[in-house]
């Protein structure tokens, strides 16, 4: 179970590598349309051709970043490197180059704060964003400073150039966005299927625990739990209380003639039966081996009419295999009070007694 659970959390580790990878790609792609898409725009807008050398060399990083993104997983990978030449190269020569405040250089700092986020986790995340965050501050100060050294254009070539840019903007946004929203919805998915499985793994893991394998009736252990809640809430009520202890003689018969199949053959046959002989709120339990204990409560000539019909349905199952064997019954009354291990010892006493008096008898404590 520790395995698979250790498998589990192990795929989702991976998995959330693979998403921040897939995003990763998506960026690229979306900055290699962008560049293409701007270098026409900045052409319609009457821009100088010398403004599309920054996406121009934005074209050829992404496309090589692309080409190799699938060995971007060390610590100090290509995404790393990729997005500190957005922040300190392209970011700061676009800003300059484009005409500063004036241009549209805070929607790319969005743009590119997005993306930051989405691919990155930890240090490396929080290091990014905070250096984003200098270099805008930086370029602010740095045009308010010097003013001068900020590329000026034409008042209408800047509207033509917003009109082509936020709409490119947005579009980034939303395709990046959409990647990570159904990249999401896939995880939870996943993660849906694990929970399903890890519930039912734990509900396998409980039924194992208190339920014996071969029978399919309650183990020694979950016997035990359920006297000890008895033992905790039990009431004085018009009828009795009684625990019964009982075994099936000279079974180890079965198994030295007809062979441990044949006696677990019988074993759940028994089982099976037993569930017709009592109500449904009698507790029956396979004890260990070829020993039972049941909790039934009733008046007692009922409880003597529900082990005689478990010796008649014993007798006839063996009677298939030409066996005449019994079943010894050790049965004590729950008086107020007393203790699970208290009122064990009676019904033990009691079975004791059953075989010492030839078997195949029920004794009460």
């Amino acid at each position: 179970m520790r395995g698979a659970k250790a498998s589990l959390f192990l795929n989702r580790y991976e998995g959330d590598n693979l998403l921040e990878n897939r995003l990763y790609k998506i960026i690229l792609i979306v900055a290699s349309v962008l560049s293409v898409l701007s270098i026409i725009g900045n052409i319609v807008s009457d821009f100088p051709m010398s403004v599309n050398w920054k996406w121009l060399v934005l074209l050829l990083v992404s496309s090589i970043a692309l080409k190799t993104y699938k060995n971007n997983w060390y610590p100090f990978n290509g995404k790393i490197v990729y997005f500190l030449y957005l922040i300190l190269v392209f970011l700061p020569f676009a800003y300059v180059d484009s005409g500063g405040s004036a241009n549209n250089a805070i929607g790319y700092v969005f743009l590119l704060l997005i993306c930051t986020v989405y691919v990155f986790k930890g240090w490396s995340r929080n290091t990014l964003v905070g250096l984003l965050i200098l270099v805008f501050l930086g370029l602010h100060i740095f045009e308010y400073l010097y003013p001068h050294l900020i590329v000026e254009h034409a008042d209408s070539t800047q509207f033509r150039d917003r009109l082509i840019q936020i709409p490119l903007i947005q579009l980034a946004c939303f395709f990046v966005a959409k990647k990570f929203a159904d990249a999401y919805d896939q995880q939870k998915l996943e993660q849906e299927k694990y929970r399903v499985l890890l519930e039912s793994m734990n509900r396998e893991l409980g039924y194992q625990a208190n339920y014996d394998e071969l029978t399919k009736l309650k183990n020694r252990r979950a016997f035990n739990e359920v006297l000890d809640a008895v033992a905790k809430e039990r009431k004085m009520s018009d009828h009795e209380l009684y625990v019964v202890l009982f075994d099936l003689d000279k079974f180890k018969q079965i198994n030295d003639t007809l062979g441990h199949l044949v006696a677990d053959e019988i074993l759940v046959k028994l089982s099976q039966s037993l569930m017709t002989y009592v109500s449904d709120t009698t507790i029956i339990s396979r004890w260990g081996g070829d020993e039972f204990s049941m909790i039934i409560e009733d008046e007692k000539d009922k409880v003597v009419q529900v082990l005689q019909g478990i010796q008649k349905a014993y007798g006839a199952i063996v009677g298939q295999y030409d066996l005449l064997l019994k079943v010894s019954f050790g049965a004590a009354v729950w008086v107020s009070g007393e203790s699970p291990d208290e009122i064990l010892t009676k019904a033990d006493k009691a079975l004791y007694a059953a075989k010492e008096n030839g078997r195949g008898q029920i004794v009460f404590y």
